[in-house]
């Protein structure tokens, strides 16, 4: 009994032990691995976070450098505006600049035309006093011619009488001196009167065809009325359209042209020389003419434009330059050719056929300026 017991103290005593050590075991266990958790949470937080810094601070660079390349875009934005409005400007005054030329020309042309008007009617006033004066010269001389006559008679009957009276005689000589000095004297001034009569004359009939001249010259470019029936351009001659310029215009070499001239008194243009010119409308440069053209073979080669004589059919012109074009705008200017040689362009002969590098197609109406 007494073994049985010690055997069973001892088995309690033994798992006792056991169950101690595996506690004890255990609470190492679990305390060295939650410090090694622990030390790995911290180490694998530690290096989330490096990661997610560095991350954040590649993020954050990339975004100033786009921030960056905005801005210089931005700033390049702007400078292209800027020279883009400067340049706008510019040739908004080159425009405003040509159209005052125009229309000082305009001015200019009208005001001559009323100087002469007045010109004109102050020699016709000077020209008719003139007239007047000669005619009173001319009746003053008749009067004095005819009391000549009278003294010249009278001494004759008195020479014919028995008793000469000499005294009287000489008396009647005496006079007959003094009206010769007055009519030398009526005569010069007569002769006078009509040369100055004979200069204001000339310069009358010279203001009038000055006159004549001018009015012609704004008839025509006031009142003739230019009908477009085709304006194209093309790279080939007789070859397709273009309907859209690049910005080197490298396909761009014929610029064809087929309009009417008219006018209410349709003879007035007849004979007539014109000249039609393609122009830059941003810069207004004058694209030459560098080929010669069999229609009109007088036309100058490589000139500012193309020159032609009406004689009322239609007019058919194509005009080359293979040059490069700079420039988005681009018009045709119609100009009447005095017979000094001056320029002056029509009031219906400006007409735009490329716009912001658009061919505008002709609709076959009377243009208006501009």
């Amino acid at each position: 009994m007494k073994s049985t017991f010690s055997k069973y103290v001892n088995c309690s005593s033994f798992y006792s032990i056991f169950n101690l050590l595996f506690q004890i075991k255990n609470y190492f266990f679990h305390t060295i691995n939650y410090r090694l958790m622990t030390r790995t949470i911290a180490a694998i937080g530690g290096s989330i976070l490096i990661i997610g810094l560095a991350a954040f601070s590649t993020h954050q660079h990339a975004t100033i450098n786009t921030k960056d390349k905005t801005i210089v875009n931005q700033n390049g934005e702007i400078d292209y505006l800027e020279t883009t409005l400067d340049e706008e400007t510019n040739l908004r005054i080159l425009a405003e600049e040509k159209n005052f030329e125009y229309e000082t020309k305009i001015t200019e042309l009208r005001d001559s035309v009323f100087q002469l008007e007045s010109v004109v009617k102050k020699l016709r006033r000077k020209v008719g006093k003139q007239d007047k004066s000669l005619k009173n010269l001319s009746s003053k001389l008749k009067d004095i011619e005819l009391s000549y006559a009278s003294l010249k008679l009278e001494i004759a009957n008195l020479a014919k009488k028995d008793q000469l009276d000499q005294q009287r005689i000489n008396e009647l000589e005496f006079q007959k001196a003094e009206m010769r000095n007055q009519m030398n004297a009526v005569q010069q001034e007569k002769i006078q009167v009509d040369q100055q009569k004979q200069e204001a004359e000339a310069d009358l009939m010279a203001a009038q065809m000055e006159e004549a001249r001018l009015k012609h010259i704004q008839n025509i470019k006031d009142n003739t009325r230019v009908v477009y029936q085709k304006v194209a351009i093309q790279k080939e001659r007789f070859g397709k359209n273009i309907s859209k310029i690049g910005k080197k215009n490298s396909k761009w070499a014929y610029t064809v042209l087929e309009f009417q001239l008219l006018h209410d008194d349709h003879q007035l243009l007849l004979d007539e020389q014109f000249i039609a010119k393609v122009v830059n409308a941003d810069t207004h440069e004058i694209l030459s003419y560098v080929e010669s053209n069999p229609n009109f073979p007088e036309s100058d080669r490589d000139s500012k434009g193309i020159k032609f004589n009406f004689d009322g059919n239609l007019i058919e012109i194509a005009h080359f330059n293979n040059q490069k074009k700079q420039g988005s705008n681009f018009e045709v200017q119609i100009f009447y050719i005095d017979n000094n040689g001056q320029e002056h362009l029509l009031n219906g002969g400006v007409r735009q056929f490329i716009k912001n590098r658009k061919v505008v197609k002709a609709k076959k109406r009377v243009s208006t300026t501009g």
